[in-house]
């Protein structure tokens, strides 16, 4: 009960709504998150023909794709490190933070590695007629691992080389390409 006090009051100290990234790389992706979410939405509402599992599939990747459109201006991702280290500090463990980014880091790899194979599981039946789909969320996927493991400051040299060309920018544009690529394609394939 403690803690949730104490992440609480690292909330009410930290955080203020604002623009999680008001460049124009930024914006730009955010422009590309909402038309990937909306075409996703349109192909969700106008499902006829899709077996229960390609609905699944859709619907699943529609949640997720949502989610980090609204993740993408509020910056919730960096909240939870903010908060992190807010309460590292309070309790003492502040030195030992990259011990427990790095676990923390695998502990969510690992999650989303067995949530991918549990997920392609269930779905392998409609698979190879969605590869656009599942092409576009793998990146996407790359991404957010790169992102919440904090990969350039585990990985040192070339991960911190792959930030300061901003290649993580590049991937998350042309994962949401694929993704407006694919639902685009989804609709036309289903007329």
């Amino acid at each position: 009960m403690q803690r949730l006090t104490l992440i609480n009051a690292c909330l009410q100290e930290i955080w203020r709504p604002h623009l999680g990234d008001p460049s124009l790389g930024g914006i730009g992706l955010t422009l590309l998150y909402i038309v990937a979410s909306l075409l996703f939405l349109r192909a969700i509402l106008a499902q006829d023909g899709w077996q229960p599992r390609e609905r699944l599939m859709w619907v699943a990747c529609t949640v997720i794709l949502v989610l980090l459109t609204l993740n993408k201006q509020l910056d919730l991702q960096q909240t939870i490190i903010w908060v992190g280290r807010c309460v590292a500090k309070h309790e003492g463990w502040f030195d030992q933070r990259l011990t427990f980014q790095r676990e923390f880091g695998m502990v969510i790899l690992a999650a989303v590695v067995l949530a991918i194979l549990a997920f392609g599981w269930i779905c392998r039946s409609v698979l190879s007629a969605n590869w656009p789909l599942l092409l576009g969320m793998a990146m996407l996927t790359l991404f957010v691992v790169l992102q919440i493991t904090r990969f350039e400051q585990l990985a040192g040299g070339m991960a911190q080389t792959i930030v300061a060309l901003h290649l993580h920018r590049i991937l998350e544009g042309a994962a949401l390409c694929v993704l407006i690529w694919s639902a685009w394609r989804g609709r036309l394939t289903r007329r």
